[in-house]
């Protein structure tokens, strides 16, 4: 019985000087790698993809608007009041969305970036930035949501 006893001391004993496996594993658990982070491209697609794709692009001094619907714009001024409509192709920018067309037989590009934008002649601060290039001059001007 005494014999029992030592060996049930000596095997309570090792066990106290052990860890437990699960504490074990845990202390040898190597934490998960962090995720990639992500590209440029991916951040400047991801910017550009929170543009509108309807919008209402203005500027004055001269006074011009374009009205954009996804690859439709229409152009117009107060020298043409009823305005011009053409096609555009989209070009992704970083943290920019670029429409490249023809007016008139010319080149014409308007470029919508992150705003804040404020036209200077009211209060009122809009969302977004564009630029406008038209006729070999580039107008500066701002954008809100379409009607």
């Amino acid at each position: 019985m005494l014999q029992r006893l030592m060996l049930l001391a000596g095997m309570l004993g090792l066990a106290a000087c052990s860890r437990p496996a699960t504490e074990e594993a845990a202390a040898n658990r190597q934490p998960p790698p962090a995720p990639p982070a992500p590209t440029s491209a991916a951040v400047d697609a991801a910017a550009a993809s929170a543009l509108p794709l309807k919008f209402v692009a203005f500027g004055n001094e001269p006074f011009w608007s374009v009205r954009v619907d996804g690859d439709a714009l229409h152009w117009s001024s107060p020298e043409n009041m009823d305005g011009i409509d053409f096609t555009a192709s989209t070009e992704v920018l970083p943290l920019q969305r670029r429409y490249n067309g023809q007016l008139q037989g010319q080149a014409v590009s308007l470029t919508l970036g992150a705003g804040p934008c404020s036209d200077g002649m009211s209060d009122q601060v809009h969302p977004w930035r564009v630029s406008w290039s038209i006729y070999g001059r580039v107008l500066e001007g701002c954008a809100r949501v379409a009607d």
